[in-house]
């Protein structure tokens, strides 16, 4: 048997098998999709049934109610009925009428009156006798208690349930309608109902698995609360009482087991017999073709084989758009080109009668042609072919990056005689390798930043304590001293360490931590202060242009104006000293919308309207590599003495503090822009009051606690001076012990938060514990963990940055012990 007989009948018997799987499988689907349409229907037919059934309940259950309240007309029309005797003779009358109602209707087990809330009219009298004289208003159960006055407040029939009737199991419910004489509650009719009767009544049986509860309540009056979970038709009942709902459990039963089993055997026997007859065909098809083959195989095989190749090779060429294809001979004085492919008119731009019998060198570079002789004497050699990266040229002369291989052709004898070359075009990779390799260097710049941040941080809080513990004695210094001369250099001083801590703000601006004062404020008024202010500084040879959107007038952005006017003074003076004092300054503010395309990965800002500001100058301008570094910290290309490399930083940190970003665009010998967008916010300016220098005293009692011995020691001489008692701690945990020890001998707590032991929030959190009334007033140099708005949630009565403004510090003081004095 030969190979192709062997492949022919595993053919045949792979498509005999297959059908057999298809007739089978189609089969299969056919009964089980017949069987799930079987309980579809049976499922439909139930749901039917309990809608029908459900809207028959709420009929009855809303009669039941009716009757309740022809039960209190009934009582209220007679008079003699508000009568509180338990033996006057309309109770005859009240049990004729009660026992009419009771023997007329199968599930109403009980219908009582009740006045003040007592059980004095009953039917029948022989089952609840034990009844009589039992109040209702002090019922012990919790839940029947709460239920009555529920009842009288709503005015309204109220349920109370399930409770067991009989041994048989039956479930009742207690409906309760109040009575009002003249506004006044008089008392209850009663009437219980047997659940499982009324669900007989309206059409429901125990074998439908029926569960009944009150959505409001939660509880279940029939059946069980497993049957509602376990995802079932359920059925909603609107009552005067509230929405109850009603439910079962679908049992469809469709094709038996056996029925199913017996279809499918059938069927696979027939598909079986079926495919072995199919199969059978096939080789005896096969037989009968064999000779024939084998008689004109051998002959055309080989040309068979030629054809395809020739047409595979010839289709590759003609459609393959994105590639090209060039074939050249390798005689002559010369390379030159014998085809061009449909894929290279469309890369080099070049119609194919154009370039064929032209000379490859047209198609590149210059600089490549000397290599043209070294490549072809390679070939010759026998090298097998030449392929990696290069560019090429486009009809338009314009160069593009290739990925290149190029084949020897060879004759018969297998001597090269030309070339074929294979050509890619990869601008779109290069484009995009240089995407990601910007994206690169655009996180690496933003990782870069934050490392410098969390440094910055951490300088922070020992500079602002060595800061506090310099403010701190000054100021002890002018309240001991009387002396002009002294109390002028004292003052000096101070204003040197508060030049100092607005640079230590800076930094930690930079770091992306600083605590601001962010409020609604109109952008275009910091613009105009910020110009007036420096306008008298700029050299009259330099014009200032301000074009301002009129819309601006009107656009608030939520920012610390301090921190905007910094901004804007660091900018404009770097641009007045890139026009080296002369050219013209442009002040631009319009309103933009910026996408995610808009925004550098390096910022975390959002999608939005923005305020642009636009800072532009005639200056010197900078190359890439420069603009791609000026927001790194201590980075310039000024003189020593001419900065410190961090007025553009602070300008960044400042602007991603605000939720906004900065794109600058420069040009050698043409100018800068800075293009700043601030975030727009629809709130509006608040008034704020000025600040005083205002040393108020007093006498109250004050603990200060701060691990630094210096600073502990300056606040206890500080605020004695100001008349109040204070005991320093440098301690937070011997500060807690001697809190604990009696929690009311100090009327205010001030702490510092970076601490050993307990951090300052976390000593204040155990002193609350102790005296959650104790104020306290939390301090710090830096803190990551600490804010103002932290400090609203731990509930502290202030919070203050160091180091500390002792006019400040007494103001706080005041401002926290007369408010809880209030």
């Amino acid at each position: 048997m030969s190979t192709g007989d062997k492949l022919f009948i595993f053919k045949a018997l792979g498509i005999s098998t297959l059908f057999f799987i298809v007739v089978f499988s189609g089969f299969w689907y056919a009964i089980n999709y017949y069987d799930l349409t079987l309980k579809q229907k049976q499922q439909f037919s139930q749901d039917e049934k309990l809608t029908s059934t459900a809207n028959t309940l709420t009929q009855i259950i809303n009669h039941r109610f009716a009757l309740l309240y022809g039960v209190r007309a009934f009582v209220l029309s007679n008079p003699d009925y508000f009568d509180k005797q338990q033996n006057h003779p309309a109770r005859d009358t009240a049990n004729f009428f009660l026992k009419e109602l009771y023997s007329s209707i199968s599930d109403i087990r009980n219908v009582t009156i009740a006045p003040g809330g007592i059980h004095q009219y009953i039917y029948p009298d022989t089952e609840y006798a034990k009844m009589f004289g039992h109040n209702l208003l002090t019922d012990k159960r919790a839940h029947v208690h709460r239920k009555i006055l529920q009842t009288i407040k709503d005015r309204k029939i109220g349920i109370n349930g399930p409770y067991p009737l009989r041994q048989d199991g039956s479930l009742g419910l207690v409906a309760r309608l109040p009575i009002y004489q003249k506004e006044k509650f008089w008392g209850f009719v009663t009437m219980v109902l047997d659940v499982s009767e009324m669900l007989k009544v309206a059409g429901l049986t125990s074998s439908d698995h029926l569960a009944l509860r009150n959505t409001t309540t939660g509880d279940v009056f029939y059946g069980s609360a497993g049957t509602f979970a376990a995802n079932p038709t359920i059925t909603s009942i609107t009552l005067p009482e509230g929405k109850w709902q009603i439910t079962h459990t679908i049992v469809a039963s469709g094709l038996s087991t056996s029925i199913k089993t017996t279809l499918l055997i059938t069927i696979g026997l027939l598909a079986l017999l079926s495919s072995s007859f199919l199969f059978f065909i096939f080789i005896r098809r096969r037989y009968l073709q064999s000779e024939i083959e084998k008689a004109t195989k051998e002959i055309t095989v080989q040309g068979e084989k030629l054809r395809e190749s020739e047409e595979h090779l010839r289709t590759i060429f003609e459609a393959a758009d994105n590639v090209a294809f060039v074939t050249t001979d390798l005689g002559g004085e010369g390379t030159i080109i014998r085809s061009f492919s449909p894929g290279a008119e469309k890369m080099f731009e070049y119609p194919a009668q154009e370039v064929i019998g032209q000379r490859v060198a047209i198609l590149h570079p210059k600089r490549d042609w000397e290599n043209f002789p070294t490549m072809q004497l390679a070939l010759k050699q026998g090298k097998k072919g030449f392929s990696g990266e290069s560019n090429l040229l486009r009809k338009s002369g314009e160069q593009f990056p290739v990925l290149f291989t190029i084949h020897p052709l060879r004759d018969s004898l297998g001597e090269v005689i030309g070339t074929l070359g294979v050509t890619f075009d990869i601008t779109d990779r290069k484009h995009a390798e240089q995407e990601r390799q910007t994206l690169k260097e655009q996180l690496h710049q933003k990782h870069k930043m934050e490392a410098v941040g969390y440094m910055a941080g951490g300088m922070a809080h020992n500079f602002n304590n060595n800061l506090a513990i310099i403010l701190g004695n000054i100021e002890l210094t002018q309240l001991k001293s009387q002396d002009p001369n002294v109390q002028e250099l004292l003052k000096n001083a101070k204003v040197a360490i508060m030049r100092s801590k607005d640079l230590v703000n800076k930094i930690i601006t930079y770091s992306r931590k600083g605590v601001q004062n962010k409020a609604p404020m109109l952008l275009l008024t910091i613009i105009n202060e910020t110009i007036s202010l420096l306008g008298p500084t700029l050299p009259t040879t330099i014009t200032l242009q301000k074009n301002i959107d009129p819309s601006c007038d009107s656009n608030f952005i939520n920012a610390d104006p301090s921190q905007i006017q910094e901004v804007l003074v660091n900018s404009i003076n770097n641009a007045v000293q890139a026009m080296d004092e002369k050219g013209e300054l442009i002040i631009s503010l319009t309103p933009v919308e910026l996408e995610e395309k808009d925004i550098p990965p390096q910022y975390e800002a959002i999608p939005g309207s923005y305020a642009n500001l636009s800072i532009q100058d005639t200056g010197c301008g900078m190359p890439a590599e420069i603009v791609a570094k000026i927001f790194d910290p201590f980075f310039t290309t000024k003189e020593d003495y001419e900065g410190a490399g961090m007025g553009l930083s602070t300008v960044q940190g400042i602007v991603a503090q605000h939720g906004g970003l900065i794109k600058v665009s420069s040009i050698l010998a043409r100018g800068t822009i800075f293009n700043i967008y601030f975030p727009i916010t629809n709130e509006t300016a608040k008034e704020t009051k000025p600040s005083n220098e205002d040393m108020p005293k007093g006498t109250e009692r004050i603990l200060f606690v701060d691990d630094d011995t210096t600073l502990a020691n300056l606040g206890e001489q500080l605020l004695a001076k100001s008349g109040y008692q204070v005991t320093a701690m440098t301690s937070s945990q011997e500060a807690l012990k001697l809190f604990q020890a009696n929690p009311n001998q100090f009327d205010l707590v001030i702490t510092d938060q970076t601490m050993p032991e307990l951090t300052g929030a976390e000593l204040i959190e155990k002193l609350k514990q102790i005296n959650l009334k104790v104020p306290t007033i939390l301090c710090t140099g830096f803190s990551s963990k600490v804010d103002e708005d932290k400090a609203r949630e731990l509930g502290l009565s202030a919070f203050m940055i160091k180091p500390l403004v002792l006019p400040e510090l007494l103001q706080t003081i005041r401002q926290v012990l007369d408010g809880e004095k209030e």
